[in-house]
């Protein structure tokens, strides 16, 4: 059986390949990782819902885990929800019809123009509001107080998100002024290295909105999860990074850290950035 197979699975949220966890702790056990919204005795399960024992020739590992959300649901942590000018990566940010997202690269150029990047959901929501070229990007977002008069970019492009085929990335750019936005990441060095495939275990930081500067560990690679944008838009993502928090750190991301870049531990290899998560579990889009 695929990946895909499994996760055409009734309650089967999100497949990926990492290491199996004996009693909520790592192994060094390659595994394919099969996330559940409830986990139930086999007895219990019909054949078409039972997980098998092993797919590709790995063990599979079954875990629960609450519904995958979008992480630009705003809430109460006080960081870098302040106006900017020049604004770093890692600050609040928003299409005015959402709460708060997150700044990922506030300053590249593309064919000579300068830009600055998020999630589609945090700029370009267009499942709930109708999204176009030359729309303002708000900072900070509408929910930490910006206004009209602050704008940070204008929307150029964004990545549609599909609900009937799978998707790789949540991303969109807006063009931006010199003056808006600052070199570098908060918290982070100023020379970054593109890292295009991260290893499971590697340990990675990120920064961001709501929770900042956090470090976590790259539990699975390639993984396939469905998550929630709204009650009637759930999306398929493929080829995702999964983060869970590293030891002693709590919390890698939490609602509003969506569009943070994810970092090599030192904070120079850029890996990807945040778009959702449930719970201890965090979502990235590859590089």
């Amino acid at each position: 059986m695929s990946l895909d197979g499994l996760n055409s699975k009734p309650g089967v949220i999100s497949v990926g390949y990492g290491y199996k966890r004996v009693k909520g702790k790592l192994t060094n056990i390659p595994a394919v990782l099969v996330y559940v919204e409830r986990k139930l005795p086999l007895s219990a399960l019909t054949a078409d819902e039972t997980v098998p024992i092993s797919v590709d020739g790995k063990p599979t590992d079954v875990i629960e885990i609450a519904t995958v959300d979008a992480l630009a649901v705003a809430t109460e942590v006080p960081l870098r929800r302040t106006k900017k000018r020049p604004c770093p990566g890692g600050f609040s940010t928003g299409h005015p019809a959402v709460t708060a997202g997150t700044i990922w690269l506030p300053r590249f150029y593309v064919e000579g123009k300068l830009y600055a990047g998020s999630n589609t959901h945090v700029w370009a929501p267009h499942w709930k509001t109708p999204v176009a070229p030359g729309q303002s990007v708000l900072q900070p977002g509408p929910y930490d107080g910006g206004t009209p008069p602050d704008v940070l970019g204008i929307l150029a492009r964004w990545q549609f998100i599909m609900k009937d085929e799978p998707n790789f990335l949540d991303f969109a750019i807006a063009l931006v002024e010199e003056e808006n936005v600052a070199w570098g990441i908060e918290g982070a060095p100023m020379v970054y290295e593109r890292l295009a495939v991260p290893e499971v275990g590697a340990e990675v930081a990120k920064s961001g909105r709501t929770t900042g500067w956090t470090l976590g560990i790259v539990s699975a690679i390639g993984a396939a999860v469905k998550v929630r944008y709204a009650e009637d838009f759930i999306a398929l993502f493929v080829d995702q990074i999964e983060i869970i928090p590293a030891p002693g750190q709590g919390i890698f991301s939490m609602g509003g850290d969506s569009g943070s870049a994810v970092l090599s531990r030192d904070g120079r290899l850029v890996q990807g950035f945040v778009f959702a998560g449930a719970g201890d579990f965090t979502y990235a889009n590859r590089m």
